[in-house]
């Protein structure tokens, strides 16, 4: 058998996936356990600090043990410690077995102390098992606790040999005197008692072995429910972050897809330099509701276009597209703009179930005569600036939006758009911006920011008015789509 089928047997072995576990570190509670790791090295070094106190406080005679009894269980544990924290720094918690090694250094320490003084400190054996729930595994709460109850009952056989006698503990014949017997302290003044060692054993099991075993159980059932739930959490923020990412890639998609609909070229016509035009189209979430167009419908007859969906969100960018797509499509088969939302505002109302509606600008410029014709479906004014002139608002005629009633009727007007002049149209999310104190941009202000750069081009004056904008919110968020299109009808 080569190397290979042997190597593909190991692989296939329960042991090896058991060993594969152990060592891996790709699961969703990884950077938990890293996390894990270095809180519980902390805690480590406290417990260091506390067996340090402790050895002084016997030192002072506050705890009464031996120091000789306190020096070894110092020589023993902090080493230990000091070597967990060293591993833990050394790989800054970022492997898989280090748990293991830092929760046997914990409960070896914390059962060190308890065979010093464990008449002094029970709770402390509970330590490990507390520090085992931050990993929010339940099983690995639960072997921590098998493995703190094993010390412990070794530890209370270690006292029992080798630690104070408690008396409480021992059955002493009634007439009995205690005599101490040379150095050998109050163990060998039991021990010239009827001192029965078996029987010590049973009620040092009933008497202090057992609560301490009961008091560790009922902490060790709180931190396994608490490390089953915080495991379900975790697992359910796992699950709410993928579809999340999912939902992410999904709205940058339609981000893209969006974009990509809306004329993003410039120059827009590089064959007609007198027709130079700029739009942008910046949306309050991943898509909006805006849209803004323009093409030739033939050489003497420019489509100028800019809308506003209600709503906001994917809802809002599936009827904006819609929109987009019906009023490009009619403009070819109807010659007027009044013809336009008539056909547009049918479409969208025939099975309008959501009940959203589009507020709408939409313009023709006859090249030839510098005449636009123009319907404004319950959309925002737009401003002009004749040559020499400053921008100005066009209180034009206002028919009901599209999509909110099949019979409306749309009613055009026109104006005079010659050569030199300038076109600024835009939605309402530009003069409904707000900024922190509730106070809106308005169409005075961005009158003021248009006529302070009326002689910058198009491509140039978007960005000043948006400055202006962002300047006067501030750190307020924004709440809606912000779309704007200028155009200069160059002179030639």
């Amino acid at each position: 058998m080569d190397d290979e089928k042997l190597r593909e047997l190991e692989r296939n072995s329960s042991w090896y996936k058991k060993l594969e576990k152990l060592f891996r570190e790709d699961d969703v509670f990884w950077n938990n356990e890293i996390a894990a790791n270095l809180f519980v090295s902390i805690c480590l070094l406290v417990l260091a600090g506390v067996l340090v106190l402790s050895f002084f406080l016997a030192y002072v005679g506050v705890f009464d043990v031996p120091i000789d009894r306190m020096a070894k269980v110092l020589i023993v544990n902090i080493p230990l410690l000091i070597f967990g924290n060293y591993i833990s720094a050394k790989y800054r918690g970022q492997k898989h077995w280090i748990k293991y090694v830092l929760c046997f250094i914990s409960i070896c320490a914390s059962i060190g102390l308890c065979s010093a003084i464990s008449i002094f400190v029970p709770i402390i054996t509970c330590i490990p098992i507390v520090l085992s729930c931050r990993y929010y595994s339940r099983k690995f709460t639960n072997t921590v606790y098998s493995f703190t109850v094993l010390g412990m009952a070794i530890s209370e056989l270690m006292y029992s040999r080798f630690g104070m006698v408690d008396l409480n503990l021992v059955s002493i014949p009634e007439g009995s005197v205690l005599k101490i017997v040379g150095d050998s302290g109050l163990r060998g003044a039991v021990m010239v008692t009827d001192y029965d060692y078996g029987t010590y054993l049973a009620n040092l099991f009933r008497g202090s072995f057992m609560p301490r075993f009961l008091l560790v159980s009922i902490v060790a059932f709180i931190c396994q429910e608490l490390a089953r739930r915080a495991h379900e959490m975790v697992l359910s923020q796992a699950e709410i972050s993928k579809r999340t990412e999912g939902i992410k890639a999904e709205l940058d998609m339609a981000t893209n897809i969006q974009a990509a609909v809306l004329p993003k070229i410039f120059p827009a016509f590089p064959t007609r330099p007198d027709l130079k035009i700029k739009a942008t189209m910046d949306p309050a979430k991943e898509v909006g509701g805006d849209f803004y167009d323009y093409y030739l419908i033939d050489d003497d007859h420019l489509l100028l276009a800019i809308a506003d969906v209600s709503g906001k969100g994917i809802p809002a960018a599936l009827f904006m597209m819609i929109s987009k797509s019906l009023v490009k499509s009619s403009a070819y088969v109807y010659k007027s703009p009044a013809q336009i939302a008539q056909a547009v505002n049918r479409q969208l109302c025939d099975g309008n179930e959501s009940d959203m509606f589009v507020t709408a600008w939409i313009g023709i410029l006859e090249i030839s005569t510098g005449i636009i014709t123009a319907v404004d479906a319950g959309h925002e004014y737009p401003i002009i600036r004749h040559k020499g002139g400053e921008y100005e608002l066009i209180k034009d005629k206002k028919s009901f939006v599209l999509a909110g009633m099949e019979d409306s009727v749309f009613k055009e007007y026109t104006f005079e758009f010659k050569r030199g002049d300038y076109l600024f149209l835009y939605t309402d999310g530009v003069a409904e911006a707000t900024n922190a104190d509730n106070e809106l941009y308005g169409t005075e202000r961005l009158l003021k920011a248009l006529n302070k750069y009326k002689a910058d081009e198009p491509e140039v004056i978007l960005d000043h008015v948006r400055a202006d904008v962002d300047a006067f919110v501030k750190d307020a968020p924004q709440f809606d789509d912000l779309t704007m299109l200028s155009m200069h009808f160059m002179e030639i």
